[in-house]
């Protein structure tokens, strides 16, 4: 993965669809330069469904918050949408951190 390290080693891409898929979403948020992404933007831009990218979207803040290495300069907030007003969760990459 780009730029991605585990005890100085860089992480191999998985063949597991699962992880590979939340990989995917990882490289997606990070090749954006820290602009922030709603999920829908991430969601466009993988090969993986809705429902299969929010629950990873959902799995990247748990990781956040519990300070896990591989998700350092992940970061993660929300925003009132201007359509509709209900506020969406947005993602970037720091790099940083």
């Amino acid at each position: 993965m780009n730029g991605h390290k585990q005890n100085g080693k860089p992480i191999q891409r998985v063949e597991n669809p699962r992880i590979s898929s939340f990989l995917e979403i990882l490289e997606i948020i990070k090749d954006n330069g820290g602009r922030q992404l709603t999920s829908k933007e991430i969601e466009d831009k993988t090969t993986v469904g809705h429902t299969r990218t929010v629950e990873w979207l959902r799995y990247l803040r748990f990781c956040v918050d519990h300070k896990r290495s591989f998700a350092n300069g992940y970061i993660y907030s929300k925003r009132i949408n201007e359509k509709n007003h209900q506020p969406q969760w947005i993602y970037w990459w720091d790099g940083k951190q």
